[in-house]
C-alpha cells in the first residue's frame, strides 16, 4: 500500500532574525532533506537547507545541531569523469585525472600486462622512472598529453589492435589521493 506524501513530511520550525522582526520559516523533512515548504511547492525541492546553510542565516533548525560533518568533503562538479584516451597521436589524460590527483608535477605509469590494468601514481621527481606530468599553464588547461611512440605501441599491444581507424577511451577510478587505476578491459572505442 502506497503511503501519502504527507507521511514523509516532518515539520521543523526555524527562526530567522531580519530587520528587527522575527519571521518563522517552516521547513519540512522529506526523504532526508530539509526543504523550505514554499520552495517545495514552487520548484519541487530545488532549494535545500543543511546545517551549514542554517548557521549562515542564523537559523536554529531542530534536529540539526547534532550533525557532525567531520570527514565530509564538498563534491566538485567541475572535475568530471577521469579518463584517458589513446590514439595514433598519443595518450591524453583528461582534466579530471589531473585535478583528482592534485595536479602532480611527477607521476609513474605502472602497467600490468597480465590483467591489462594501468595505474597512474603520484611521486616525486627523484622516484625511479618518474615522468613529468602537469605543468601549470596560464590558460587553465589541465589535460596532459604524452606523444611517445613506444608508449603508443605498448597500448596497441595491450589492446590487441592498431589505432589507425580509431582510438580508445579508458575511464579511471581514484584508488586514493595519490593513485588512479585504469582497466583496459573496459576500453571503449572512440568513434
Amino acid at each position: 500500500m502506497r503511503h501519502s506524501e504527507e507521511t514523509h513530511w516532518r515539520k521543523i520550525e526555524a527562526k530567522k532574525k531580519q530587520r528587527n522582526t522575527q519571521e518563522t520559516i517552516i521547513f519540512v523533512k522529506w526523504r532526508n532533506q530539509q526543504i523550505c515548504r514554499s520552495c517545495w511547492r514552487k520548484n519541487w525541492a530545488q532549494t535545500t537547507l543543511d546545517a551549514k546553510t542554517a548557521s549562515h542565516y542564523n537559523l536554529q533548525v531542530k534536529g540539526c545541531e547534532n550533525v557532525d560533518l567531520t570527514g565530509f568533503k564538498a563534491f566538485d562538479f567541475s572535475e568530471g569523469v577521469p579518463y584517458f584516451s589513446v590514439t595514433k597521436n598519443g595518450l591524453t589524460f583528461s582534466k579530471a585525472v589531473t585535478l583528482k590527483l592534485g595536479c602532480p608535477s611527477y607521476v609513474r605509469l605502472l602497467i600490468n600486462s597480465e590483467t591489462k590494468q594501468v595505474v597512474l601514481q603520484v611521486c616525486s621527481e627523484n622516484t625511479p622512472r618518474s615522468v613529468s606530468f602537469y605543468k601549470e599553464k596560464g590558460n587553465d588547461i589541465f589535460s596532459v598529453r604524452w606523444n611517445s611512440r613506444d608508449l603508443i605501441a605498448t597500448f596497441e599491444r595491450l589492446l590487441g589492435t592498431t589505432f589507425e581507424n580509431h582510438g580508445f577511451r579508458v575511464e579511471g577510478a581514484l584508488v586514493d589521493e595519490q593513485m588512479m587505476l585504469f582497466d583496459l578491459n573496459f576500453a571503449k572505442p572512440l568513434v
